[in-house]
């Protein structure tokens, strides 16, 4: 950050910089909340050559999830088991 200009003060903190006002004002008006909601609504809808990206679209999911504080990074995780059958599958275990 120093190469950038900044003073040594926000290059040593630069957590600093990005609670500032005028960095939050920066954000605010660069990546409105509108804009962001439609590209992460985008991103649940990724597809890759017309077929669904599920990759994509589960980093989405849990991007939204971690925003809305409905999951954290740190917080514990939930394992739950689930059986997918497809095909003729399906029936045996119905």
């Amino acid at each position: 950050m120093k190469s950038a200009g900044y003073s040594p003060e926000y290059s040593n903190n630069p957590q600093r910089l990005m609670k500032s006002d005028a960095f939050q004002d920066l954000l605010e008006k660069e990546l409105p909340d509108d804009l962001l909601a439609k590209v992460h609504r985008d991103g649940l809808h990724a597809t890759i050559k017309g077929k669904p990206d599920y990759s994509v679209r589960h980093k989405y999911l849990v991007t939204g999830y971690e925003v809305r504080k409905k999951i954290t990074k740190d917080g514990p995780s939930v394992f739950m088991p689930v059986q997918m059958n497809f095909g003729d599958e399906r029936q045996e275990f119905a």
